[in-house]
């Protein structure tokens, strides 16, 4: 069993999938059920996947007719509870046999108001008394890429760029 344990790791056809949050879940909602060969869980991985912190493993074996993948997935979310913000999220993704390659654009919005009042009493008396609030707004702006080829059973060789601009 490995739900509430920690991070999992997913893997489609044993490479990993950099995909987090709202993105996986849009993501495995895609795959359709009769292009998976397998689903393997290994809840005891082994030391090469100890370094990236992973409690558990889900590989997704997907069946070699459908190795040929290329997934588009848009998602938008919006949450209000202190204040309000919004996530937009944008990702291509194709897979084959060889070669890997993940893209990811971001874009996500939020306000908050925090209120801060003091009071300074000396002696009984109030000597000074303040009530400020603030409006704080958020803009997030991030891009994420990811190519993997294997060469081999036992070679791959692979890279990341990962960039995010937050603004306050």
């Amino acid at each position: 069993n490995i739900i509430n344990r920690g991070k999992v790791l997913l893997l489609i056809n044993d490479r990993r999938m950099y995909l987090d949050g709202s993105d996986l879940i849009n993501y495995l909602k895609s795959i359709q059920s009769n292009t998976i060969s397998k689903i393997e869980i290994m809840t005891n991985p082994s030391s090469k996947y100890d370094a990236q912190g992973a409690v558990g493993i889900i590989n997704i074996i997907i069946k070699k007719d459908f190795n040929n993948l290329l997934n588009i997935n848009y998602s938008s979310s919006y949450t209000k509870k202190k204040g309000e913000g919004s996530l937009n999220s944008f990702t291509i993704s194709y897979n084959n046999n060889d070669l890997q390659i993940t893209s990811r654009l971001n874009y996500s919005e939020q306000s908050q108001i925090n209120r801060l009042y003091s009071k300074l009493v000396k002696e009984n008396l109030i000597i000074n008394e303040s009530d400020i609030e603030q409006n704080l707004k958020t803009v997030g702006k991030g891009a994420f890429t990811s190519v993997n080829y294997k060469f081999s059973k036992k070679f791959d060789i692979g890279a990341d760029l990962d960039f995010r601009n937050i603004k306050i």
